[in-house]
């Protein structure tokens, strides 16, 4: 078996998909759509506090912007993750089943220049920001509302 990156699965998967009857063409109804996308980050801050905060992150390249499928699949997952804000949840962490407030800090789009990190602009959501400031903001020392 060989290494496939992401972009291969997915192609790969979406044609065995549609050579299998029943499974193809029925998924392309105008009141169902099937929907392949993938979640780059879920950033988690300190799971031992009382009040565990996490924020969702998509990160593009060479300056990329979302898909169309991945707007919609976004979308849908920042409004259930806005529902469970605030709420006490049971959370498998590290093997054991928890207990802990959740506290949602919303959907966030990381764009890249580049592919290299260090070269061009680093862009937080529309807003260009630095390196400094994207490590603070992975490390979750600051509130990723940064506009």
């Amino acid at each position: 078996m060989g290494v496939y990156n992401n972009l291969e699965m997915v192609d790969s998967f979406c044609k065995w998909k549609d050579k299998h009857s029943g499974v193809g063409g029925e998924l392309h109804a105008p009141t169902y759509k099937f929907s392949h996308t993938d979640l780059d980050c879920i950033v988690v801050g300190d799971y031992l506090k009382p009040t565990v905060k996490f924020y969702i992150g998509e990160v593009k390249m060479n300056g990329g912007h979302r898909s169309s499928t991945q707007v919609t699949a976004h979308a849908i997952l920042d409004t259930a993750c806005r529902q469970i804000s605030g709420q006490e949840i049971v959370v498998p962490i590290w093997g054991r089943c928890q207990k802990i407030k959740m506290e949602y800090q919303g959907y966030h789009l990381i764009r890249f220049e580049t592919l290299n990190p260090d070269e061009g602009y680093i862009m937080w959501d529309d807003v260009e920001i630095d390196k400094g400031t994207l490590f603070k903001l992975l490390r979750m020392e600051c509130h990723p509302s940064v506009n």
